[in-house]
């Protein structure tokens, strides 16, 4: 028989100030920035020539996919944390092809 009280499974582990704080800076900043990238790219074409509407695109599901990779770490999954390098590893060259002269 299951306590209520106490469910089985291994402990909640407590989360530090800091790692929370980024997770949440990581969720809002990546959220109102694809929004930005999908609802007016007309300004940052105009200022970033380089930038297509394919690349701002693949940004946009960049920041997206950051959103539910955060959240994953919130839950502790460690998949997470794999995918933050995965689309770090993507859109690193793309930043700096869109910012390159």
């Amino acid at each position: 028989m299951v306590n209520e009280t106490n469910p089985p499974g291994p402990p909640e582990m407590p989360r530090g100030g800091c790692l929370t704080a980024f997770l949440v800076l990581m969720i809002v900043a990546n959220a109102g920035t694809a929004l930005l990238y999908f609802l007016n790219p007309g300004p940052i074409i105009a200022q970033f020539p380089r930038l297509g509407g394919g690349l701002l695109a693949l940004l946009g599901v960049g920041m997206l996919l950051n959103i539910v990779l955060a959240t994953l770490v919130w839950q502790w999954r460690r998949v997470g944390v794999y995918g933050f390098i995965a689309v770090a590893l993507v859109v690193f060259p793309i930043n700096l092809y869109v910012g390159s002269h």
